[in-house]
């Protein structure tokens, strides 16, 4: 099902209306051009309208910028997310092998000792673990190798087909997704 967004105003663009697709909504922009400024517009700004009504907590955002105590544990982190989120997730980890592998290789470092890609994959999958109806992922693929990114498209892939709602940011296509599966949208000249 179709959704739109309404009332989105920056520095850099403003957008009465804009419509998107049932498919993976993928922002591909240069540096600059207002993709996180558009992400966190979308979730942070009270005046901006999604149709028809998502509430916040039905959003799950990853921002470029996050942090987190380095020296909590990976086990430690997967549960607390776990715990704040009431969604099963260790269940649904033990279930996919490919996840639990990579889990129980990091189970007793801190988050310090991951690089970043691995943390970034970690967060991505507890992140995509979680049930909501949108996801806002500005530049997901960051600091991933080939193998994780693939991994990570195939999620929102599925997540997409479970009929979630997905926006994207990246400053180009990586390949990860066939045209089919997607919109493609540029912010600075509003083309689709």
């Amino acid at each position: 099902m179709m959704f739109s967004v309404f009332n989105i105003e920056t520095l850099i663009f403003k957008i009465n209306r804009i419509d998107f697709s049932d498919k993976i909504n993928y922002i591909c922009d240069k540096n600059g051009s207002g993709k996180t400024l558009f992400l966190d517009s979308l979730y942070f700004d009270d005046k901006v309208r999604i149709e028809p009504h998502i509430d916040k907590k039905d959003i799950i955002y990853l921002s470029q910028h996050f942090s987190f105590y380095e020296r909590i544990k990976v086990k430690d982190f997967v549960e607390f997310f776990d715990q704040i989120n009431n969604e099963n997730l260790l269940e649904k980890i033990r279930k996919n092998s490919y996840i639990n592998n990579f889990i129980n290789e990091n189970f007793d470092k801190t988050l310090y000792h991951l690089s970043g890609g691995e943390f970034k994959f970690l967060y991505l999958i507890l992140l995509l673990f979680t049930d909501k109806k949108l996801y806002l992922l500005d530049e997901p693929f960051n600091e991933l190798d080939k193998e994780k990114a693939e991994y990570i498209a195939n999620l929102i892939k599925d997540l997409n087909k479970n009929g979630k709602k997905i926006i994207i940011t990246n400053h180009y296509d990586l390949g990860l997704f066939e045209e089919k599966d997607m919109k493609k949208i540029r912010l600075l000249d509003h083309t689709v």
